[in-house]
């Protein structure tokens, strides 16, 4: 059940503070698990809803600080590696759920 709630400034400022904090704590113990504890259940919907804000935070990470993501063949450049391992914690994570057949979508 998705229990939406709605995105006021306030509220939009504490879901932005509270994953800075998130990443924070995943690079300080980067274990490839998705953190969850019932603080987060208080801003994200559920681990999913989570799970999709930090793709988002990694692509829009990867958008403002590599201009070529990819080399012509497709595969991750130079650059995709070194953001990467800046954010190995993160890479963990959504690489598990990836490779675990869960990929993360964007919200309909």
């Amino acid at each position: 059940m998705n229990t939406t709630r709605p995105f006021a400034p306030t509220r939009t400022r504490e879901r932005v503070q509270l994953l800075l904090e998130i990443c924070d704590d995943i690079e300080r113990t980067p274990t490839g698990v998705l953190p969850w504890n019932p603080r987060y259940a208080e801003v994200f919907d559920d681990r999913t809803d989570l799970l999709r804000a930090l793709q988002h935070h990694w692509d829009r990470m990867a958008q403002a600080q590599v201009d070529d993501m990819f080399d012509v063949s497709d595969l991750p450049s130079d650059s995709w590696h070194e953001l990467a391992a800046r954010h190995p914690g993160l890479r963990m994570i959504l690489d598990r759920h990836q490779q675990a057949g869960r990929p993360v979508a964007a919200r309909a």
